[in-house]
């Protein structure tokens, strides 16, 4: 949906969960069993900095900690795939 034609719904104020805080869009860098992925867009409370994920976020982070992790157990193992 483009900006501008938002729903009521979505312009509400959104509030943080933890604390109550106004929720602004930003673009975060997140750490994932010690890699970092860069300019990750969330929701972040501008007060406790408590972050929140789109499902599509959420998902495509899961995603690459689930490859971190695998690549991981694979150097470990001395099991890496040709």
């Amino acid at each position: 949906m483009e900006r501008g034609l938002q729903n009521k719904e979505e312009t509400k104020i959104k509030k943080c969960r933890v604390c109550r805080g106004a929720i602004v869009e930003k673009n975060v860098d997140v750490e994932i069993e010690g890699v970092i992925v860069k300019e990750v867009t969330a929701e972040v409370c501008s007060r406790c900095g408590e972050q929140y994920f789109d499902t599509s976020t959420a998902t495509f982070v899961q995603s690459v900690a689930n490859f971190v992790k695998q690549k991981k157990s694979e150097l470990s193992t001395g099991l890496v795939p040709v």
